[in-house]
């Protein structure tokens, strides 16, 4: 899983260089248009989002009952599905395929669902840039944890619980979810 991970980590460096995206909050709709991925938002139930692959047409479905931090993670995670995962939703016999953010999704159980998360982690709050970010940081703060991440999470334009666990996972605070 590791080298997943550092090959996600590069596809995303080699995303946000090819946009010239050196600072947050990353423009997921931006990244989506430039890949020629509509963004429909509408009332999607219990589901957070779809990607549809046509034809001649790549759609990534959103739930507008989401809020907007859960939104941008939704659509970073299906971006993250369409760069990844080509192979595995377009077939011979269908015109589309589509991939739902679910309870499975959420739960990471299955390995495309966690490198979809992981891409989605690292598109909205890339390595580079949270470390760039956290040295920014008023010494003050150091021990603070519960502002680091409010701070962060603003900055990134994400909610706090995916920066706690962004930030749990680069090891700059220690698991206490």
């Amino acid at each position: 899983m590791i080298k997943r991970a550092k090959k996600v980590e590069r596809l995303v460096e080699q995303l946000l260089e090819q946009y010239n995206i050196s600072s947050p909050p990353i423009d997921v709709f931006s990244i989506a248009k430039n890949k020629d991925i509509d963004i429909i938002q509408g009332d999607l139930g219990d589901v957070s989002g779809i990607l549809l692959r046509e034809v001649s047409q790549v759609t990534i479905g959103v739930n507008q009952n989401h809020s907007e931090t859960r939104k941008r993670f939704t659509i970073a995670h299906e971006i993250g599905h369409f760069i990844l995962h080509g192979d595995e939703t377009l077939h011979v016999d269908k015109v589309f395929a589509i991939k739902l953010r679910n309870q499975v999704s959420s739960e990471a159980i299955d390995l495309g669902e966690i490198e979809a998360n992981t891409f989605a982690a690292e598109l909205l709050m890339p390595t580079s840039m949270v470390h760039q970010k956290i040295q920014e940081l008023p010494e003050v703060l150091d021990y603070e944890k519960d502002v680091i991440i409010s701070n962060m999470a603003k900055v990134f334009n994400v909610s706090q619980q995916a920066m706690t666990i962004r930030l749990i996972h680069l090891g700059y605070i220690k698991d206490s979810i």
